[in-house]
């Protein structure tokens, strides 16, 4: 399916456009608005790799760049979080509809939890799945989060004889202690 995304054309009067980024940054800028991985929310996966080979940015530059869009743009460990994105979209049902799935469901918790910080208007969107909102603050709480009934089957790298690297004991499916993180958000 095919995705189409309008610029406004006042984005060349906007006076961060115009007064804080050379041509380089803006085309990093439109770059973000509207490459193939964007959604209607604004928050996407997108490794620097491929950003580098779309735009033809080395990624030493990228680095620099990224520092400049700062406030705009935040990218954060793979992910691009466009500050403003939602704000700029014709909110009507079906788009708030797009939204709220996109960030109920495939959006990783960590991702949720730094879109809650960046980008005010997304917390209206975070909910179970049915309907309910869920409270920001029992976001990382891992009972939210982790699955107990994976099955092990599904990992051929797990031998239950063997040492869990990430449990660091024989059972694949043991609980991690509360309040222990599983991912690194630094």
């Amino acid at each position: 399916m095919s995705k189409q995304r309008y610029v406004d054309t006042r984005f060349w009067h906007d006076n961060y456009v115009r007064e804080h980024l050379n041509p380089l940054d803006r085309y990093l800028f439109l770059y973000f608005l509207t490459n193939d991985k964007t959604n209607i929310c604004g928050i996407y996966e997108l490794p620097l790799s491929i950003i580098a080979n779309e735009t033809g940015i080395d990624r030493e530059m990228l680095d620099k760049m990224l520092k400049r869009l700062e406030g705009k743009v935040h990218y954060q460990n793979g992910w691009v979080f466009i500050v403003n994105f939602i704000r700029h979209q014709a909110l009507n049902p079906n788009i708030k509809k797009g939204i709220t799935s996109i960030i109920q469901n495939e959006l990783p918790v960590w991702v949720k939890e730094i879109a809650i910080k960046l980008i005010p208007e997304s917390k209206e969107y975070i909910g179970d799945g049915k309907g309910e909102s869920i409270p920001f603050e029992s976001l990382s709480k891992p009972s939210n989060y982790l699955n107990p009934n994976l099955n092990p089957n599904l990992n051929p790298n797990l031998n239950p004889n063997e040492e869990n690297i990430i449990t660091k004991n024989k059972d694949p499916l043991q609980k991690l202690p509360q309040g222990r993180e599983i991912y690194d958000n630094k």
